[in-house]
């Protein structure tokens, strides 16, 4: 059922909410400082707590115990908010249950936390001192089965009373329910009024679950403009997701960039990097890595930012560190081609082969190669072998080293029918070259029967895509091509 149209955001009234517990801006400094899946400049943060400790809240005055400029404070701010919290301060407990269920980038609690149980025992006691967002945090563990038994129907009814009460977190979260039936009947109208509700109100988490459904055409109709238009309203207010969303003005193919116009042309989304760097460089601050890759990816082309290839190599380095496969990858390449960089094969080997390990298929096939050719590692073609098979399982090009080596012996025991799958397969993958190694053996029956019309096919095909090996096998058959 199509709800309504993705533009058509609806302004309601608010329920009065009741005197808060804690000061707005007390709370907000604290899901920025711990991560709840928002992020803004660390100053943001510093000002918020001033500005709560000037309005009374004395939790605030005493920030710099727990603040930490990542926001990866969590030992410490248990540590600091544990008596806060046993003393009655609700705040305290919100912090120290988020501390405890440590977040993913998504925001949502991480089932990796130091202790979700005790962050449930947090959360339960400031919902019952009257924090309303404590009451939320709860719910979410309930839905999510992390550090509490499964609950829904009543995190739905800790929703309700939240969002009556003017808490814009609950609103987000109880349309999310209400748009699967879970936990509350299925309503996908009441849902999009729900989520409206929040985002108008700079919910950012509402915002960009809108900036989803308008996507994915999901409660409300499909539409990529109004799509990045709540992610650009979610990614304002901070959240971390939204910053990197490929709806966003920007996207990446297989966690590589892609070319901002063809992306600004196939999403139909105006073309603004400047907009995306900062979108980016927020999400990179907040410990998003890919944020942090693509970011580097617009300094090296200069890209809404000034051209800065050491800042670049920087930033996908820094993504490597913290796991993104393809920028240790892309950093491989780099020291593998000189690209930037003083030319390194043994540097290369050794990012390529955290990309591999990161279960990169063409990571495994470039160290293949490398190990094949004992550049940067010792020569090694049983290991090249291993590393193609491991390779063929997501890259045609590994399949098409693989062939090669079976087709001359190397590293393995001489296989031709084996070679000739192994570059069939590879063509299917459109690796060009294993083309017109597939229909040379077709032409020659090594391997495989003989078909000749099938050969040619392929071979003028791959010469046509540019295989200079394949262009000489034309003229030696003594045909035009």
């Amino acid at each position: 059922m199509t709800a309504t149209l993705c533009g058509a955001v609806l302004v309601l009234a608010f329920i009065p909410a009741a005197p808060p517990q804690a000061p707005a801006e007390l709370i907000r400094a604290l899901e920025l400082n711990l991560r709840q899946g928002v992020a803004l400049p660390g100053t943001e943060t510093v000002r918020l707590y001033q500005a709560a400790c000037k309005s009374g809240a004395k939790l605030a005055c005493s920030y710099k115990g727990w603040y930490a400029r990542d926001g990866t404070s969590f030992e410490a701010a248990i540590k600091a908010m544990r008596p806060h919290c046993e003393a009655g301060q609700a705040a305290a407990c919100l912090a120290l249950g988020w501390a405890n269920t440590q977040q993913q980038p998504d925001g949502r609690p991480s089932r990796m936390a130091s202790d979700p149980a005790a962050g449930a025992t947090a959360f339960r006691r400031g919902c019952s001192l009257g924090l309303q967002r404590a009451c939320v945090a709860l719910g979410r563990l309930q839905v999510l089965a992390v550090g509490v038994s499964a609950d829904a129907k009543a995190a739905a009814s800790a929703y309700v009373r939240a969002c009556d009460a003017g808490e814009l977190r609950g609103c987000t979260e109880l349309g999310r329910l209400v748009q699967m039936g879970k936990g509350a009947p299925q309503d996908e109208d009441r849902a999009v009024d729900l989520m409206q509700k929040a985002c108008t109100g700079g919910e950012p988490h509402a915002c960009h679950t809108l900036g989803n459904w308008c996507e994915l055409g999901v409660a409300v109709s499909k539409n990529t403009e109004d799509a990045a238009e709540y992610h650009r309203r979610a990614c304002d207010g901070g959240h971390v997701v939204s910053c990197t969303h490929h709806s966003f003005m920007y996207g990446q193919n297989d966690g590589l960039p892609l070319d901002f116009d063809d992306i600004a042309s196939r999403q139909r989304v105006t073309r603004d990097p400047a907009a995306a760097a900062r979108a980016f460089q927020a999400a990179c601050d907040s410990g998003d890595v890919t944020a942090c890759s693509s970011l580097g990816w617009l300094y090296e082309r200069g890209h809404g930012v000034p051209a800065n290839s050491n800042r670049a190599m920087a930033l996908y380095k820094q993504s490597c560190a913290g796991g993104d496969r393809f920028a240790c990858y892309y950093v491989g390449l780099k020291y593998e081609q000189g690209h930037g960089v003083v030319q390194s094969f043994k540097l290369a080997a050794g990012f390529h082969a955290q990309a591999c390990d990161g279960g990169l298929g063409r990571a495994c096939a470039d160290l293949g190669t490398l190990h094949l050719n004992g550049e940067g590692v010792s020569r090694d073609p049983k290991r090249a072998a291993s590393l193609f098979e491991r390779a063929c399982k997501t890259d045609a090009r590994g399949c098409a080293s693989l062939g090669m080596l079976y087709q001359r012996g190397v590293g393995v025991r001489a296989d031709q029918g084996r070679a000739a799958r192994l570059y069939g397969e590879a063509c299917e993958g459109k690796f060009t070259p294993a083309c017109g190694s597939f229909g040379a053996m077709l032409l020659d029956g090594v391997g495989t029967s003989t078909d000749p019309k099938r050969g040619l096919n392929l071979l003028r095909r791959a010469c046509k895509d540019g295989d200079e090996w394949s262009c000489k096998r034309l003229r030696r058959q003594g045909r035009r091509h």
